[in-house]
């Protein structure tokens, strides 16, 4: 009979890495099931209604790397969440939902069955646990069985994950809404800019080895970029021209108050194991620096600026200039990919500029879609 054990290296993973656990799972379950050569985990936005495969772990190339799609074009697993049972394929080539590209890029790669599970919080939908195999049948008999094991564990630690995170993310966002930290930090602005963000690293996985979890994270960061902001007054904050003298300064300081905001919570609700929160602390103190070294606080330049900053600046600066703004009027699409063309190579990584702009019609739809 195969076991399962539930201890801490199973549900958190080293250093608190979740895509860990699922290599984990992988290579617990092929001890004793060698034909099960794939284990995913897929996060389900539900504002904009996309399923993502958040962490994968294969024997080969996960043929659904980065892979997407609508929830609503999978009537399958819209019935399995909402019945909230878990699914067994024995043969893909004869499925149901055969012609989905999902289904399609599997049996092209040699997975021929599959055994899925929705993972829900409360009556909120999280994602779905998958398991493939190269072999037909290989969930069949006892298999059946023991499956939802493992995916029950899969189920519970990304559940510990993402309750770590909207812990941080609640704590961060009420210091931002008591201190009336608003107008350029609306929800709209910071829905669309984390979305940008998002397509940014997207359009750099292959080039800086940027796995699906780590866009996640950039994603749900980016929002708290600024946080340090709740300690600037509203006379600096709100002004509606240029910042002069001391006023400039004490603007810059926030990024140094939101690193010991971060920080003290972290330490306060023990999160220093929560996967990404390396990325968390590297876009609030580095999303001011510049790719020319001009920036602040620390004048880094270049490849020396962590990855996630260089993306969040891009994606901040471009959703500042298509708004409209008190003092200002909002900038075409057009427009501000001039400005950010003119300032790649000195305020702007070329790289995450040119990534940015190769999305122009997903850029545009959010625009649209999350209007203040």
């Amino acid at each position: 009979m195969l076991t399962v054990e539930s201890n801490n290296c199973i549900l958190d993973g080293p250093d608190g890495d979740f895509s860990a656990v699922v290599r984990d799972v992988l290579l617990r379950i092929r001890a004793t099931l060698p034909d099960v050569c794939r284990v995913a985990v897929a996060s389900y936005d539900k504002y904009d209604d996309v399923l993502k495969t958040f962490a994968a772990s294969t024997v080969n190339h996960d043929p659904l790397d980065f892979h997407q799609a609508c929830l609503q074009d999978i009537p399958t697993l819209m019935a399995m969440a909402e019945k909230r049972t878990y699914r067994i394929v024995h043969d893909l080539r004869d499925y149901g939902d055969q012609n989905s590209t999902h289904t399609k890029t599997l049996v092209a790669n040699g997975l021929l069955s599959s055994a899925s599970l929705p993972i829900h919080q409360g009556d909120e939908l999280l994602g779905f646990v998958f398991f493939n195999s190269g072999a037909v049948g290989a969930f069949a008999g006892y298999v059946e069985s023991i499956l939802p094991v493992y995916a029950t564990l899969l189920s519970m630690a990304y559940q510990k994950y993402r309750q770590s995170v909207q812990i941080l993310q609640g704590a961060l966002a009420t210091a931002c809404s008591f201190a009336r930290l608003r107008d350029d930090e609306t929800s709209s602005h910071l829905a669309r800019m984390s979305r940008y963000a998002r397509l940014i690293a997207w359009g750099l996985r292959r080039k800086h080895g940027i796995d699906q979890e780590f866009v996640e994270n950039i994603y749900q960061f980016s929002p708290l970029h600024d946080i340090g902001k709740v300690g600037v007054p509203d006379r600096i904050l709100l002004k509606p021209g240029p910042l002069v003298g001391d006023e400039l300064e004490i603007m810059r300081s926030h990024v140094a108050a939101g690193e010991d905001i971060i920080n003290t919570m972290i330490t306060d609700f023990g999160l220093q194991s929560l996967t990404g929160i390396n990325v968390l602390h590297n876009i609030v103190c580095s999303h001011h620096e510049r790719w020319d070294g001009r920036g602040y606080p620390l004048g880094l330049e270049g490849d020396g600026i962590p990855i996630e900053a260089r993306i969040v600046a891009v994606a901040d600066v471009f959703d500042a200039l298509t708004s409209k703004r008190p003092y200002k009027d909002a900038w075409t699409v057009e427009d501000a990919f001039d400005l950010l063309q003119k300032e790649s190579g000195y305020h702007f990584d070329p790289q995450c500029v040119d990534a940015l702009i190769a999305s122009k019609d997903a850029a545009i739809a959010i625009k649209e879609k999350y209007a203040a």
